[in-house]
């Protein structure tokens, strides 16, 4: 394995819970606005990067095509180009554009599944993130 691995309970649900606890009005809902986007565009790096490794964001290998070599998952990039998380007030959600893309989440794990967990490292980036702009108050959060 990669190193990369699963949280418990550690998932996007939980991170959009702490920035809503944050968005209670003036300075702090800026606050929350500005970790979820700033961290969205962190995710999206990571989940991109994650699509063209062969491996899945946790880091187990994709299963190998019909003729043996490793599945690349790139055969019209369109739900490549289009993989991203954005920020919606003081919400992080995944955009998912293309009608397959539900399909590709489940089986080959181009994306945390629902509201499971999420890797070791995106949760450390938006940790990162969220410390830089809140300090101390973010992780009285949790």
């Amino acid at each position: 394995m990669s190193g990369v691995r699963r949280t418990r309970g550690g998932g996007f649900r939980d991170v959009n819970r702490r920035l809503a606890k944050m968005a209670t009005g003036g300075l702090a809902s800026k606050i929350s606005s500005r970790i979820a986007l700033r961290a969205a565009l962190k995710v999206s790096v990571a989940a991109q990067r994650a699509y063209d490794s062969g491996v899945d964001v946790f880091g187990a290998a994709r299963p190998l095509g019909a003729d043996g070599a490793p599945l690349t998952l790139v055969s019209t990039r369109a739900t490549k180009n289009q993989l991203r998380f954005v920020a919606t007030l003081n919400q992080i959600r995944a955009v998912l554009t293309t009608p397959w893309a539900r399909y590709l989440i489940g089986k080959y794990g181009i994306l945390p599944n629902g509201g499971g967990a999420m890797p070791t490292a995106w949760r450390k980036m938006i940790n990162d993130v969220a410390r830089q702009e809140a300090g101390d108050a973010w992780e009285e959060l949790t």
